[in-house]
């Protein structure tokens, strides 16, 4: 049954929490296999499921497997619900991610705009999703050294978390320190300074 699926998946992000990864991976495997004996190959619950073993594999640095994992979710999201969809930005997106983790940038940077053209045009350009493709896109800039790029996209995410949520956010301060991590790269000491300040005050 479905519900037992999902009380399985449950049990196995428990036990990814406590790091105790070969029972998650066993668990995550049967929810997934249950899914699929119910619904077939294609179903929004099987993205999930390779979601959610991508991203175990990806904790455990076994970044193959994460992304033959990350690619069969974002393939079924796409058969399932379309491209034009949060959930398959948030696919690609984790994707991405996993790109940039092994140092592949250019299918990092590819895949980060790609996810932030369907969160604008599902989300638009206020929505804090759209505020995480421009400041995963940053950080992936600041990886490369492309500091010129990545300040005033690091900027905008600011802005829009701020009117989001306002200044007290997680995800603010998260956006305050990348900005801060960004000065400090770039030598300037006096604007990572104030932010660093702002963070923890």
């Amino acid at each position: 049954h479905t519900d037992y699926a999902m009380t399985v998946n449950n049990l196995g992000y428990l036990y990814e929490s406590m790091g105790n990864y070969a029972d998650a991976e066993t668990l995550y495997k049967q929810a997934l296999a249950i899914n699929k004996a119910l619904f077939g190959n294609t179903h929004v619950d099987c993205a999930m499921g390779y979601n959610n073993l991508g991203a175990l594999y990806e904790t455990m640095g076994n970044y193959l497997a994460a992304e033959s994992m990350y690619i069969l979710c974002t393939n079924t999201y796409k058969k399932a619900i379309g491209t034009d969809n949060p959930n398959y930005a948030k696919s690609l997106n984790n994707l991405g991610g996993l790109y940039k983790n092994m140092s592949n940038y250019a299918k990092a940077e590819s895949i980060y705009f790609t996810t932030l053209k369907i969160r604008k045009k599902v989300l638009g350009e206020t929505h804090p999703d759209y505020a995480t493709s421009i400041n995963n896109l940053a950080t992936l800039y600041e990886a490369m050294h492309q500091y010129a790029e990545a300040e005033p996209l690091l900027k905008q995410s600011l802005t829009i978390y701020k009117k989001s949520y306002g200044n007290e956010h997680p995800l603010y301060a998260s956006a305050v320190n990348n900005l801060a991590s960004l000065y400090k790269s770039m030598k300037k000491y006096s604007e990572a300074e104030y932010l660093f300040k702002e963070r923890s005050e």
